[in-house]
């Protein structure tokens, strides 16, 4: 029984590598490189990234940055930009200067790791040890005679369909591993797909390499020159407190709408702006709110916070099959509600008062905002009885 167990179980993982072509020893050398640079306390390093832009109709958009950076695993990552910009990030706290005139330090607690990520040594894997995961379709060597000093590994991702404004077609990470010191040295990160039916292309090339002297010669007490300006962490609408009074101007139609006429009434603020990716993939959703619950007394409004015309907000939202108000002129609301990352979502009930506030675009952000409005709905309907 036993020997039949492990046949069928090596029948199914042949079948998962067929299925995915994976090329397990590949994987085994991203494995082994991620390894061991995780287990180097202390590194000093050169970090070259080039973010290559497409998109249809506009021009190709190039940026480079070139970066020092040392790791002390224990203590701190500290990065000096080409630009003169510093950062220093302490356990969960990120120290910035912008420039060597600048007096003071911006404080920034708890910081996006994935987005500093992007700028540390570990650039050239990310967060995560690389695994067998369910999305990957290849992971295999490419065999490059022009490069015999490194294993070349291509990884290829299913993409979901996260919205039906954007599709991915094709993701793929290529890595480039040192075949003595199994020092990743190299990534580049390719995605294409369509965004509301145009060609979108994005790359990204992060290269790595060590520095030969011992430190970039980061100093403490030259970083935190002068009197350090702490910056609190951004702080949202409290649930339960009255939502502040507003007055916006439809985008349409150029009316005014105040939040005296809409007492007694829930309404869902959608805050975003054009250029905002989540907040587009946000949309499709807030609009099947609105036709779920416009015949029971739920006002769906979108309130831009950034774009300043009325006219390309319009030519904007075209096409995009929302029929929602949409209002702009928001610079007082965005205020009064705290509004300091888009998108952001929030609900007032019946009784003038926060019921939800969502910041953010996560995996169940349509669903909680779904429920927010029935148990709003389910509230208001026992008070009338």
């Amino acid at each position: 029984m036993k020997k039949t167990t492990i046949t069928i179980l090596h029948i199914l993982i042949a079948c998962c590598f067929f299925a995915q072509n994976i090329d397990t020893a590949a994987l085994h050398i991203l494995q082994r490189s991620y390894d061991k640079l995780a287990t180097i306390g202390d590194i000093s390093y050169r970090l070259d990234r080039t973010d290559t832009m497409i998109r249809a109709g506009e021009p190709l958009t190039i940026k480079k940055q070139s970066m020092q950076g040392t790791l002390n695993k224990n203590a701190y990552l500290y990065l000096r930009f080409d630009d003169s910009a510093e950062w220093l990030v302490r356990n969960d706290t990120l120290y910035l200067n912008m420039s060597p005139s600048v007096a003071s330090t911006r404080v920034i607690p708890k910081p996006d790791m994935h987005e500093l990520i992007a700028y540390g040594i570990h650039a050239g894997f990310g967060l995560d040890r690389p695994s067998l995961k369910p999305n990957i379709v290849e992971l295999k060597f490419i065999d490059d005679k022009n490069d015999p000093a490194h294993y070349v590994i291509n990884v290829l991702y299913k993409m979901d369909h996260r919205s039906t404004e954007t599709q991915s077609k094709l993701y793929y990470s290529r890595f480039w591993i040192d075949k003595n010191s199994l020092f990743p040295t190299r990534r580049i990160l390719y995605s294409r797909r369509t965004e509301n039916g145009a060609n979108a292309v994005d790359v990204y090339d992060f290269s790595v390499s060590l520095n030969d002297s011992s430190q970039v010669g980061f100093d403490p007490m030259k970083f935190f020159r002068g009197k350090l300006a702490i910056q609190k962490e951004p702080e949202s609408l409290k649930v339960g407190n009255a939502a502040p009074a507003f007055i916006l101007t439809d985008i349409r139609i150029g009316k005014r709408l105040s939040s005296n006429t809409l007492k007694g009434k829930i309404v869902l603020l959608d805050f975003w702006y054009m250029s905002c990716a989540p907040c587009r993939e946000l949309m499709p959703a807030i609009q099947e709110l609105h036709q779920k619950f416009k015949g029971d007394g739920v006002v769906v409004a979108g309130v831009n916070i950034h774009d300043t015309s009325a006219k390309e907000i319009a030519a904007f939202l075209k096409g995009r099959q929302s029929n929602y108000p949409q209002y702009y002129r928001a610079s007082k609301i965005k205020t009064d509600y705290k509004v300091y990352a888009a998108p952001t979502t929030i609900i007032i009930g019946k009784d003038g008062k926060i019921k939800l506030v969502e910041v953010g675009l996560g995996e169940d952000t349509p669903q909680k905002l779904e429920r927010a409005v029935k148990a709003e709905l389910k509230t208001a309907t026992l008070v009338k009885r």
